[in-house]
C-alpha cells in the first residue's frame, strides 16, 4: 500500500508548479503508484492541483529516444501543436469542410469488478496534432454494459457542447457546420439499440443546446459512424500464376458487393510498409446517420474514405508514427485511452461520484458527469421555487 501524507505533498508542491514528472519502478508496482499518486494530486477532494503529470518508468530513463518521446508527450499535453495534416480530399471542401467540422469519439472501457467507463472526446480542430482544442468527459455505466443510456447520452453530449462552445466564444471562432461522431464497434445485434439511444440522444442534445443558447440558425449536419476493428473478413490479392491469395501491399477500401445490403458499410485496410501485413486487419465502418448525404452525392464517398484515413494519423501521442497510423480514427483512440486511464483511477475505497472529480483547470483529463441534465433542471427549478416563496409575518 502506498500512502502519501497530503501535508507533505502540499509542502513540496509550489503554487506556480505546472508540471510534475514522476519516475516509477517497473512492473505492476509502478502502475499502481501512478494511479494513486495521480489521483491524490489532481482530485478535487484531495490536493486539487492544476498540475500536469507525466510518468516515466525507471528502465525508460536509460533510453535516449524513449526519453525524447516522453518530452514530446509533455509538449502535447501543454497544448503545443507539433504537426498538422491536410487530408487532401478529392473534392476539397465541396462535400466535407475540414475547417468547419468537429470530430467526436465515443468508447466504453470494461474492467472487471468496476463500473464501465464511457468516455467522450471532442476535437474542435481534428487535423491539429495536439490537445489544445480537445475536451474529454466520462460517465459511469453499469459493469459490462456497452450501450450508453438515452438520458446519459444526452447529458454527455450536452456537457461537451457547452464546454466546446465556451472555448469557441473565447477564441472568437464560429460553430461547426458538421459534427462527425465515431463510435467504437458494437455487435450487429446491438446496432438498433445503439441508434435509438446514442444517435437519437446526440440529436436531442444538439436541439436542447441550440434552444438554450438561442442559436436558431445553427443546425449542424450529423454524421454518426460505427467503427468495428474485430472483423472476421480477410482480403488479399490473387496471384494469377499460383492462384494463391497474398497480403495487400498498399492501403485500400472495400466498399461493395461483399458487405451488407441494408447498411452503408465499407472496410478500410490501413496498410503500412513497416507493419506485418499478415497481421494487419481491416476496419469495418458503418454509417448509421448520414446528414451530409454523402452516399447520394457523386464522389462524396471518396472524400469520406480519405477523411477517415487521415484521422488515423491524428493521435498525437504516436508521433512520428513509425508503424503508420492507428487502427481506428484518432477521436476513438483518444476516448479509449482516457476511458482506460479513468477506469484505473477508480479505487476500492471510492464510494461516491464526487470522489472521482478532478481539478476543473485540467483540460487534458476527462471530467466525470455526476448528474443527468434532467436532474440538474429539477434542482434549478426547486431552488428557484424556494427563492420565490415569501415568508408570512406571524
Amino acid at each position: 500500500k502506498y500512502r502519501y501524507k497530503l501535508q507533505e505533498l502540499e509542502s513540496v508542491l509550489k503554487r506556480d508548479d505546472e508540471l510534475l514528472v514522476i519516475i516509477l519502478p517497473d512492473g505492476m508496482r509502478g502502475s499502481e503508484m501512478k494511479a494513486k499518486f495521480t489521483k491524490i494530486i489532481q482530485s478535487e477532494n484531495l490536493c486539487n492541483k492544476n498540475i500536469i503529470i507525466q510518468c516515466i518508468q525507471q528502465q525508460t530513463c536509460r533510453k535516449m529516444n524513449a526519453c525524447l518521446g516522453t518530452f514530446e508527450d509533455i509538449m502535447i499535453k501543454f497544448g503545443n501543436i507539433p504537426y498538422m495534416i491536410d487530408p487532401v480530399l478529392p473534392n476539397k471542401s465541396e462535400n466535407i469542410d475540414v475547417d468547419s467540422c468537429w470530430c467526436w469519439g465515443v468508447d466504453v472501457s470494461h474492467v472487471r469488478d468496476k463500473p464501465s467507463v464511457a468516455c467522450l472526446s471532442i476535437s474542435r480542430k481534428p487535423f491539429q496534432g495536439s490537445l489544445r482544442r480537445m475536451h474529454f468527459f466520462a460517465h459511469l455505466n453499469p459493469p459490462r454494459k456497452e450501450i450508453i443510456a438515452f438520458t446519459n447520452m444526452i447529458t454527455l453530449a450536452f456537457r461537451g457542447l457547452e464546454e466546446a462552445f465556451t472555448h469557441t466564444q473565447r477564441e472568437k471562432q464560429a460553430l461547426p457546420t458538421a459534427i462527425f461522431v465515431f463510435r467504437d464497434g458494437v455487435a450487429d445485434g446491438q446496432i438498433e439499440e445503439l441508434f435509438t439511444k446514442e444517435v437519437v440522444g446526440i440529436q436531442r442534445a444538439i436541439t436542447m443546446f441550440r434552444n438554450k443558447y438561442k442559436l436558431k440558425k445553427w443546425k449542424p449536419k450529423l454524421e454518426y459512424i460505427l467503427c468495428n476493428k474485430n472483423t472476421i473478413d480477410r482480403f488479399g490479392l490473387l496471384d494469377q500464376k499460383t492462384g494463391l491469395c497474398r497480403s495487400l501491399n498498399k492501403p485500400c477500401v472495400v466498399y461493395d458487393h461483399v458487405l451488407s445490403d441494408r447498411l452503408w458499410d465499407f472496410i478500410i485496410f490501413p496498410y503500412h510498409y513497416k507493419k506485418n501485413a499478415d497481421r494487419t486487419k481491416g476496419v469495418r465502418y458503418i454509417v448509421l446517420f448520414d446528414d451530409l448525404k454523402l452516399a447520394k452525392k457523386g464522389g462524396a464517398a471518396l472524400d469520406l474514405f480519405q477523411f477517415i484515413f487521415a484521422l488515423t494519423y491524428m493521435y498525437a501521442y504516436n508521433i512520428p508514427f513509425p508503424l503508420g497510423g492507428t487502427a481506428q480514427p484518432a477521436p476513438i483512440v483518444y476516448a479509449k485511452h482516457y476511458a482506460e486511464s479513468f477506469s484505473q483511477s477508480i479505487l476500492c475505497n471510492d464510494t461516491k461520484l464526487k470522489q472521482l472529480q478532478v481539478n476543473k483547470g485540467l483540460h487534458n483529463r476527462p471530467h466525470i458527469v455526476t448528474q443527468t441534465i434532467f436532474q440538474q433542471h429539477e434542482q434549478e427549478n426547486a431552488s428557484q421555487s424556494q427563492e420565490n416563496i415569501v415568508p408570512r409575518n406571524e
